[in-house]
């Protein structure tokens, strides 16, 4: 689903955020699908500092938009109709 809003985000910025996210979620859900409890050389893993990094992004993010204080009805561009469903 994040693959559809990619397509839908005209700032490159914000096309180049999705596109680091949806890859680290793969990333994440291989982690979790694993079977072993030990780290395995060679596999990919998120590190502490990728965590950080994505808390630090979502910070600066919800940072640009004003602070909710009622329940906002997804729809009003399609990039947000996307991300709703994603």
């Amino acid at each position: 689903m994040l693959s559809l809003c990619v397509c839908a985000v005209a700032e490159e910025e914000q096309r180049t955020l999705l596109e680091a996210l949806q890859q680290h979620i793969f990333w994440f859900s291989a982690e979790l699908a694993s079977d072993s409890e030990q780290p395995s050389p060679g596999k990919r893993y998120i590190s502490s500092e990728e965590i950080a990094l994505l808390e630090q992004t979502i910070d600066r993010e919800m940072a640009r938009v004003p602070a909710l204080h009622q329940f906002v009805l997804p729809g009003r561009c399609e990039a947000a109709s996307r991300l709703h469903l994603a």
